[in-house]
């Protein structure tokens, strides 16, 4: 499979040693390339994702409009509250970024910044 892709094999497979010290090959597959190789084996399985694969294609093309005034708020509302989940999201990573640069700094090896809490400190 990984031939046939063109994908370096080393990337997800790896040689480890079992309970009896044997090497035995492990391979670590993302979703797609797991997704693939199953499929890869079953001609049944095969088409139920060709078919699915094509109803949500036919849903992106043709998107349903809500059909009365409440459909329209609960769409709205939805829309909202993913609007606001990812707006959260993005927050914390922003925090994490900060947090982790922060500790960077502070484990760095130059020497640390003098920091003042006490304002009589800044009038001398």
């Amino acid at each position: 499979m990984g031939s046939q892709l063109e994908i370096d094999v080393p990337k997800f497979g790896r040689i480890y040693k079992d309970s009896m010290n044997r090497n035995q090959c492990e391979f670590l597959l993302n979703r797609d390339l797991t997704d693939c190789l199953l499929t890869g084996y079953n001609a049944k399985l095969r088409m139920k994702v060709i078919t699915r694969w094509k109803e949500l294609e036919k849903q992106v093309a043709q998107p349903k409009l809500p059909q009365s005034f409440a459909e329209a708020l609960r769409l709205a509302a939805d829309t909202q509250e993913q609007l606001e989940a990812e707006s959260q999201q993005r927050q914390i990573a922003e925090l994490d970024v900060s947090n982790r640069a922060y500790l960077l700094d502070t484990h760095s090896s130059s020497p640390p910044a003098r920091i003042s809490l006490c304002p009589v400190e800044l009038i001398n």
